[in-house]
């Protein structure tokens, strides 16, 4: 019902998905119930019949899954859908299999592109895979080159804690509610945005020393 209403106000509902089939799902998003939440996500597709575009499914992508890429697009025009967005998932040693397996992941994404043409679902793929340029006609301009985003969003994870993008960059601008200072909430929302901590991060995000989060980044613009 939450998810129903935020559709009816307006807001494009972006449904974190890892795998179109169950069994890859529930391995890596230990404790889901595939089945319960693919019901959920059919619901919202009646709702977004008018305007499939507003909502989607957004998967990164992680070794395990390049199978998937195809299904998910069939997935998304399945359930009503009108957008995937792909992106790739961060890892420590840099993602190594993501330059072994470069060619086999463009021809899937190339694929996948091509479904959503005939299915009529937007798909957006990265313009990088690590260093490497992937130039295809569903890719997109990523935050690796330029990012605006310190300027126009933030996240605000569970605890009210603020960090920078959805993206989910650990740096923090700090708190928003502290235990037994809830009332200074609208105030200390306009301070931690044009706080130092964001300042800083702002700073350095476009130059030579970016945060090492942001190196080689997934953020696709439309």
């Amino acid at each position: 019902e939450v998810y129903e209403d935020l559709f009816a106000r307006g807001f494009v509902i972006l449904a974190s998905w890892d795998a179109a089939t169950a069994s890859v799902f529930e391995e890596i998003r230990v404790g889901a119930r595939y089945d319960a939440v693919l019901a959920t996500l059919r619901r919202l597709g009646v709702s977004a019949r008018a305007q499939p575009e507003r909502l989607g499914l957004l998967m990164a992508v992680q070794e395990a899954t390049v199978a998937e890429l195809e299904a998910m697009v069939q997935l998304a025009a399945d359930v009503g859908a009108g957008l995937v967005i792909f992106n790739m998932v961060k890892e420590a040693d840099g993602s190594p299999w993501m330059t072994t397996r470069f060619e086999e992941l463009r021809q899937r994404f190339a694929a996948a592109a091509r479904i959503g043409e005939e299915r009529g679902v937007t798909v957006r793929v990265p313009d990088h895979l690590g260093p490497r340029r992937l130039r295809l006609h569903a890719s997109h301009r990523s935050s690796a080159s330029f990012c605006d985003r310190p300027w126009r969003e933030l996240l605000v994870r569970w605890d009210t804690e603020l960090t920078t993008c959805n993206m989910f960059n650990p740096f923090s601008y700090g708190l928003l509610r502290r235990p037994g200072r809830e009332l200074e909430t609208p105030a200390r929302f306009a301070r931690l945005w044009s706080g130092p901590n964001a300042a800083l991060f702002r700073r350095t995000i476009n130059g030579s020393d970016p945060h090492p989060y942001c190196r080689d980044c997934y953020f696709l613009y439309p």
